[in-house]
C-alpha cells in the first residue's frame, strides 16, 4: 500500500494539474461501475 501512495504522490508532483488526475480517476471509476453492471443479473 505504501508504493502506491508514493507512486500517486509522484504523479501528483509531475502533473501539476490536478484535473488531469481527477479525470483518471473519474474514468477508473466509471470502468469499475460497468464491470459491476455487467456483473449483475
Amino acid at each position: 500500500m505504501g508504493m502506491v501512495i508514493i507512486i500517486f504522490s509522484n504523479v501528483e508532483h509531475f502533473l501539476p494539474l490536478r484535473l488531469q488526475f481527477s479525470q483518471l480517476i473519474n474514468v477508473s471509476c466509471r470502468f469499475v461501475f460497468h464491470k459491476f453492471t455487467i456483473l449483475l443479473p
